[in-house]
């Protein structure tokens, strides 16, 4: 009997990702996923690439009549950030200016278009996936790719399970994450409501389904009615028309190489806080805050009990974001002055006024201006003119890749940087 190539490489691609969940939580790779890495390459580096629409190219093929942009080309530069003597990489002692976009932000109109798989991947009729609706899946790890692509190979044997008129997309890959959420889909609202503005038009959101708390909370503080969004619980989507905005990513495709546009990111701001503001209703919030990961599922700092003498002398409180609501994390950061902290949490510098930041990381490997962990915040801190400074600790688990080890941090380290910071 004869098998169909599509068909065996749908089927490789399904058994790949079922493999790949044991190595998730930054577990080194076993023998077996080495040996699998050509079918990634093939499938990911060759095959899908081909298939792919960047932001470049999709601002070139959309007619005027159906492309809205809006701002000007932005830039960040980044100084070098503060650290001990005994820890500064070369690097990281120089400035580093991050380019452009060579387009300014913009939102389009695509026609018939249908979203599928648990990402709900954006594919037109001739197999062309468009890069800013498919939720970079050409930068993100297999396991999330893997199971949709396979999807992708069979497509024509799936009919879709409804048809949209006009609809907008937050699926943004590790939307369970808070950077990713607030980052990559939130952000993307301003394009939207730019269209709704332009047009007059409402298309319809497309959530996560389920929504988790904290999620809910963002978009009820943007005033989105949850009730009137579409949450995905759908194989395949008829889309009639799908509005796109540009996202995070460059020329391309891959959205994992950053660029954090600075009027995006206060466009977001002002959204959100003005809100969680009137929420706290002039509530007191400290000063100078520490943000615990003690139960984080990774990169937690063991010795925090050791740490207390010295957060305590310098008047920190200690914090744990994942107690606090939405509204209270953005009020926290909004009135900080000094904030020592590492992971997602991060991502509320965003609200922040001018504050003192140290963040800390397991190993040196993961720290340099070419490291994505690194750029997150650091650009973060640029846009909202914070002073910046990292401080390494000592790693504690070497059975995972480095930006998810667990590690301790010399409580003397952090005195001597926060003497110098203060």
């Amino acid at each position: 009997m004869r098998h169909h190539p599509i068909r065996i490489l749908s089927t490789a691609l399904r058994l790949y990702s079922k493999h790949l969940r044991i190595d998730n939580r930054g577990r080194h790779p076993t023998l077996l996923s080495k040996l699998t890495k050509p079918l990634h390459d093939l499938v990911f580096r060759h095959l899908i690439k081909s298939a792919l629409i960047t932001q470049k190219q999709l601002f070139k093929s959309v007619s005027d009549q159906r492309i809205w942009t809006w701002g000007q080309n932005e830039s960040i530069t980044i100084a070098p950030p503060l650290c001990l003597e005994t820890q500064i990489t070369p690097e990281l002692s120089k400035t580093i200016k991050i380019p452009t976009l060579k387009s300014k932000p913009f939102v389009c109109e695509i026609a018939d278009v249908n979203l599928f798989g648990t990402n709900a991947i954006a594919v037109k009729p001739d197999g062309s996936l468009i890069s800013e609706a498919s939720a970079g899946m050409l930068s993100h790890s297999p396991l999330w790719r893997a199971v949709d692509f396979a999807m992708y190979f069979e497509r024509h044997r799936f009919t879709p399970d409804i048809e949209i008129k006009s609809a907008f997309s937050l699926m943004v890959p590790w939307r369970e994450n808070y950077f990713h959420w607030m980052l990559e889909a939130l952000i993307s609202l301003e394009g939207l409501e730019y269209y709704r503005k332009a047009t007059g038009n409402q298309p319809k959101l497309i959530i996560p389904a389920p929504l988790m708390a904290w999620q809910r909370e963002t978009l009820d503080l943007l005033g989105y009615d949850i009730a009137d969004c579409i949450p995905w619980n759908y194989r395949i989507a008829k889309i009639n028309t799908l509005v796109v905005s540009s996202h995070l990513t460059n020329d391309s495709g891959h959205r994992y190489e950053y660029f954090m546009r600075p009027s995006s990111c206060k466009w977001l701001r002002d959204k959100l806080l003005a809100p969680a503001l009137k929420i706290s209703n002039g509530r007191l919030f400290p000063k100078r805050i520490y943000l615990s990961r003690e139960r984080a599922n990774g990169r937690k700092i063991l010795n925090e009990g050791e740490l207390s003498a010295v957060l305590n002398r310098y008047g920190f409180s200690v914090i744990r974001p994942e107690e606090m609501t939405v509204s209270e994390q953005i009020c926290s950061f909004h009135y900080a002055e000094a904030i020592i902290a590492s992971g997602a949490a991060l991502t509320n510098l965003l609200f922040a006024n001018q504050p003192i930041v140290i963040e800390t990381f397991s190993d040196p490997t993961i720290n340099s201006l070419d490291s994505k962990p690194f750029q997150f915040y650091i650009q973060l801190n640029q846009v909202i003119e914070g002073k910046y400074a990292y401080l390494f600790g000592k790693n504690a688990d070497h059975n995972r890749l480095p930006y998810y080890r667990d590690y301790s941090i010399n409580p003397e380290d952090l005195a001597k940087l926060l003497d110098r910071m203060l």
